[in-house]
């Protein structure tokens, strides 16, 4: 995975995303910092991303939507388990304009 992600980050800066400097304190490390094109194609992306959960939101409605995150949760505590990856196992919310949180009773 590292080397892959190298040539990501090699990408990204060589599209003037982002910039790579020294570490202040680890002369042996990288700090990356995203650039304004770095920053308004992430935008983008998010409002792009936004916009496709706004209209699954909109087609499933509230009950189905609740359905659908309690099978992916599922679905990627299972796959984290068979890959031998389990870190953070929970989803973002389903639909981050909605002011209103979907969760389960059980849900902390």
């Amino acid at each position: 995975a590292r080397p892959h992600l190298t040539r990501v980050i090699d990408a990204m800066e060589s599209d003037g995303m982002l910039e790579r400097k020294l570490s202040s304190t680890d002369k042996r490390r990288f700090v990356l910092f995203l650039t304004d094109k770095g920053l308004e194609q992430l935008n983008q992306k998010r409002a792009e991303d936004q916009e496709r959960c706004d209209k699954l939101y909109a087609m499933l409605g509230e009950q189905e939507t609740l359905v659908a995150i309690e099978l992916l949760k599922k679905l990627n505590i299972f796959v984290a388990e068979e890959i031998g990856t389990v870190k953070d196992t929970e989803l973002p919310p389903p639909h981050a304009g909605h002011k209103k949180h979907l969760h389960n009773e059980g849900d902390n």
